[in-house]
């Protein structure tokens, strides 16, 4: 198409020139390259189109001399290049990143080739491109775009900042971008940067739980499902992972990378005292999520003695990756999705409510029953490989809901109302029963406010059955069974002696 009406720019240096919607646009030959310069104006008025393209002219020459390319190449060539920058990164020690990190990356930008022309050059993009991008002639923004889709608030400031990086990426090394990074648009305000109705949702009741357990049982049995071999050691390794992640509350990433080398057994108790089977872990710092290599322990020795005696029954290796069949490769995620998907069919859980329980959801579990059992935030931040501020922000109503049972630590409820109880005398308690350490044990069920589990066996039956003679304590009815072992911890903790 001859262009028309071209408008010399500083002595014939550039020209303007109208295209066939009558918009100006700007064209200037860069001998160095043997190729022109082309973009447009925007404008419709001659004028303003004349003053853009002297700014722009000298702009460019600026920007030529410092070595910065104006043939630019696509978005899409563009997220290319960044993500070939960033593979490069995987495994490298201390400042690189793991293959989990890299498929987050690689899902941020395929939504932010979504959101924009993937044909669009990168040159052509501007500072507020995320504010305000024409999509399917509709104004719109990233945050409205991926809002529509039900990403959440969090999930949206990631994606942004993954951008970003890639857009500084093209701009600082590879000099094709005209703006270092996009404006960010402004976000929902929420108290907290976390949904706390996802955490809620994707968190195991323990009713819930329980159904999966159980489900799990009749997945793996072996003759009722008339399984082979191999299909039977699959759907174990499947089931020994969902019980070491509901405790040991590590990462997906971090389990399916975990070998036998960062693993031990380690016994607690003996002689009067019940074993106790801990699993010490080694998290590498190169399959760690925040590059940071830490070690913790946790219950669940049990499962990994199990599973490991289990793969030399039948003659398989236990050198390699611990979740493996063979031990020689990672344990395949379709095929733990597609596990996962068969036992929670198998469960009594609402069809509906399924779904919104996921893998992850093991480790909110942990969390979770963590929180509510009183630990410390900053050691289940350390145990989970992640920052006290993180734990507080999603667990907040946990820890607002403990708080209020503290308040009420010294109410009881009689006939039908609540009154505060004189928490400084000792009359209730016998000097039989402060020898036994009934009475400390009480004290803690009234900080705690929830109901104790304790195991109805002897000796434990008999404290069992003077916590709830003691009618002042407002202890309910329905107290249930634990474990063995958590009520030894509890037990030792506040020196009641049996």
């Amino acid at each position: 198409m001859a262009k028309t009406k071209q408008i010399p720019i500083l002595g014939s240096k550039a020209i303007i020139f109208r295209n066939k919607y009558d918009v100006w646009q700007f064209r200037m030959y860069v001998k160095n390259a043997r190729r022109y310069v082309e973009k447009s104006l925007r404008v419709k008025e001659q004028a303003r189109a004349e003053e853009l393209a002297e700014d722009l002219y000298i702009e460019i020459r600026n920007d030529m001399k410092l070595g910065k390319s104006f043939f630019s190449v696509s978005i899409k060539e563009g997220v290319s290049l960044y993500l070939d920058y960033r593979k490069q990164d995987i495994g490298i020690a201390d400042v690189g990143i793991v293959e989990g990190r890299y498929r987050t990356i690689v899902t941020h930008l395929n939504h932010y080739l979504d959101y924009v022309n993937k044909d669009t050059k990168v040159s052509d993009l501007g500072i507020n491109t995320l504010s305000n991008y024409v999509r399917e002639n509709e104004e719109t923004s990233y945050v409205l775009f991926r809002s529509k889709q039900k990403a959440s608030v969090s999930t949206i400031r990631n994606e942004m900042a993954t951008i970003n990086a890639c857009q500084r990426y093209l701009y600082d090394f590879k000099k094709v971008a005209s703006v270092p990074r996009f404006a960010i648009p402004k976000m929902p305000k929420r108290r907290f940067d976390v949904n706390e109705e996802l955490v809620r949702r994707q968190t195991f009741e323990r009713d819930e739980y329980e159904s999966f357990y159980k489900a799990m049982r009749s997945y793996v049995a072996k003759k009722k499902n008339h399984l082979t071999d191999d299909e039977y050691l699959e759907r174990e390794l499947v089931r020994h992972w969902i019980l070491f992640a509901a405790n040991s509350g590590l990462r997906s990433g971090e389990q399916r990378q975990l070998k036998w080398l960062d693993l031990s057994i380690e016994v607690e108790g003996g002689g009067n005292v019940q074993e106790i089977k801990l699993a010490k872990i080694l998290v590498r710092k190169e399959t760690s999520k925040v590059r940071i290599p830490r070690t913790l322990y946790c219950r669940g020795g049990d499962y990994i003695e199990r599973w490991s005696k289990l793969l030399r029954q039948y003659g398989k290796s236990t050198d390699g990756y611990v979740f493996s069949v063979k031990g020689d490769k990672e344990f395949p995620r379709t095929n733990f999705h597609r596990h996962w998907k068969r036992i929670m069919l198998m469960t009594d859980i609402p069809k509906d409510r399924q779904k919104e329980l996921v893998p992850y959801s093991l480790r909110h579990y942990m969390i979770t029953q963590r929180v509510m059992s009183g630990c410390k935030f900053s050691d289940i931040a350390y145990m989970c490989g992640t920052s006290v501020n993180q734990i507080e922000k999603t667990y907040y109503h946990l820890n607002e809901a403990m708080m209020k049972t503290t308040a009420m630590a010294t109410y009881v409820k009689r006939d039908g109302k609540v009154i505060e109880r004189d928490v400084s005398t000792d009359a209730w308690f016998s000097e039989d029963d402060r020898k036994m350490g009934i009475y400390n044990y009480a004290k803690y069920v009234q900080s705690n406010g929830r109901e104790q589990q304790l195991l109805s066996t002897a000796p434990y039956k008999q404290l069992y059955d003077e916590l709830r003679g003691m009618e002042e304590l407002g202890l309910s009815d329905h107290m249930t069974v634990s474990e063995y072992a958590e009520s030894m911890r509890v037990c030792n903790r506040f020196q009641i002696n049996l």
